[in-house]
């Protein structure tokens, strides 16, 4: 699941009834991290959250698609509700 992460993040702060949480909680993660000053802007600081995830999966050759993982279109059809309910 963890492939989805950066994505669900996204969702979740152009999502207009989860933006304002997910932005606050980022924001404090991105600061207590100290990736930005305490002052930076809070929508700014998650989108540093979900940048700063990017780049760990990239520096642990986490895979960035279903597709380098080996998942078939077939695997994806079959198996699509399960994920769908997994997310929601």
């Amino acid at each position: 699941m963890g492939i989805f992460l950066p994505y669900v993040l996204q969702y979740s702060l152009n999502n207009p009834d989860e933006a304002d949480k997910t932005e606050d909680l980022l924001g404090k993660v991105a600061k207590q991290l100290g990736w930005v000053n305490w002052d930076e802007d809070n929508k700014k600081s998650a989108d540093i959250v979900i940048k700063k995830v990017k780049e760990l999966q990239k520096e642990v050759g986490f895979s960035f698609n279903l597709k380098e993982l080996g998942t078939t279109k077939e695997d994806y059809d079959k198996h699509i509700d399960v994920l769908v309910n997994l997310c929601v």
